[in-house]
Parts: structure tokens; sequence; C-alpha cells
């Protein structure tokens, strides 16, 4: 099981914030770094003695709203590293004074942006990357996810924590084969990744399920299919 710290935003920083629909608290995405703290002292205290558990420590980092970025918070490829590897350093820090449990810690553009790491990667053992992906990400090209992942497998952990293909938001807009098996041969199959696909619920997007709770979806098709294969790698 993966426990994470569901952030959407800069630490510290502009936050997302969830529909009003969805009928969430307004700030479910919080980014303050103090509560952050708080979460990972009291989750590390509770889960230390169950190594089953993976702690991923920030969702998404992103810069909202930041005047030096493209639209959507994307950075320029390897600059937000150099400022997230010090805040995940602190967090690692209080989750190791109670817990030795596997650790993910991932780069910013919203998780897709991993150029860095491999030259500065953190020093704990246990700590491996969290990747997502969508149809959107990197436009779509199968070159520009190579330079954001950034051969990164060659030397440590990548587990895609979210990837997926959906019809109801643009950066989600795809197919099976329009996007879905490229990625899982490129990248799941090629690289030897640990994945898990977003998301099992037929309203948050994209669903894997229909509202029957019953019928997949063509996402979910897919995943069947690649839970089915050894060579796809699944945990």
């Amino acid at each position: 099981m993966i426990i994470v710290w569901h952030a959407i935003g800069w630490p510290d920083g502009p936050e997302e914030g969830p529909p009003s629909y969805w009928g969430m608290p307004e700030r479910s995405y919080a980014t303050d770094l103090s509560l952050a703290h708080d979460f990972w002292n009291q989750a590390a205290r509770r889960y230390a003695s169950d190594d089953s558990i993976i702690f991923e420590i920030w969702n998404e980092p992103v810069r909202l709203g930041a005047d030096h970025v493209a639209p959507g918070g994307t950075s320029k490829p390897g600059v937000d590293w150099q400022e997230l590897r010090p805040i995940w350093v602190e967090i690692i820090k209080r989750i190791r004074r109670h817990a030795k449990n596997r650790i993910l810690a991932t780069g910013g553009s919203w998780a897709s942006d991993l150029t860095g790491v491999r030259e500065n990667p953190l020093a704990d053992e246990r700590t491996g990357y969290s990747w997502h992906v969508y149809p959107g990400t990197a436009g779509g090209s199968v070159q520009e996810l190579e330079q954001r992942l950034d051969w990164l497998p060659a030397s440590q952990n990548v587990f895609v924590t979210e990837w997926g293909f959906g019809h109801r938001h643009d950066h989600l807009t795809g197919s099976a084969e329009g996007f879905g098996r490229m990625f899982s041969e490129c990248f799941l199959q090629r690289f030897a990744l640990s994945w898990t696909a977003w998301c099992w619920n037929p309203y948050w997007q994209p669903a894997l399920i229909a509202p029957d709770w019953q019928t997949p979806t063509e996402s979910g098709r897919l995943v069947k299919d690649l839970l089915k294969r050894p060579s796809g790698h699944p945990i």
C-alpha cells in the first residue's frame, strides 16, 4: 500500500483546489510544509512496524502561478529538482526518526520531470522516485518523456504512481492505441518500471471503471490486460 501526502502545488507556495462539485474541503491539496511535516511525523510513528507500506511524500509539486514558468506550472527541465531536493531531505529526516519504510520522492512539473535526480539523488538508500504521466505530459512525445525520465531507472528505483488516459479533460484525453500501449511498451516494460494506474473510481478522471462499478473503461481494459502480463511489472 502507498500512503501519499496528496498536495498539489509548490511547498509553502500556491496550491490547486478541488472542483466545488466534488464536495471536498477547499484546501484538500494544502501545500503548507509545517502541515506536511506534522503528517509525516504521525504517519511514520503509526506505520513504522509495517514494511509493506510505502510513503509517497508529496503528490505533485508544481509552480502554480509562477511568472517564470510556462502555463500550467511546467518549469525548464531539471530546474525544480535543485529546489525540491533539500525540502525532501528534511521530510525524509523526520520520517527516519521513527520508521524505515520505503519512501518515494519526485521532481516538479506535476511529478513528471525527473531530470537532475540522476546527477544528484537523495542519499537515503530506501528512497525511490515517483513519476506521473498522462497523454498531455510533454505533449505525449516519447522523446520528451524520455528526457524527463532522464535514464533514472538505470541507477535508481522509479515507480509510476499515476498514469492513465480518458476523455473529460484535455490533459487526460487519449486512447489505448494513441497513448496507453505506447506508454506501456516504451516505458513500463522497456524500463521494467513498477506502476499503479489512476484511478479506481468512476467519477475521478481518468476512470478505470464505469459508474456501475463493474464495467471497465477503455483504460481499465488495457490495465487488466497489462496485469496479466509478467512483463508489465505491476506491483
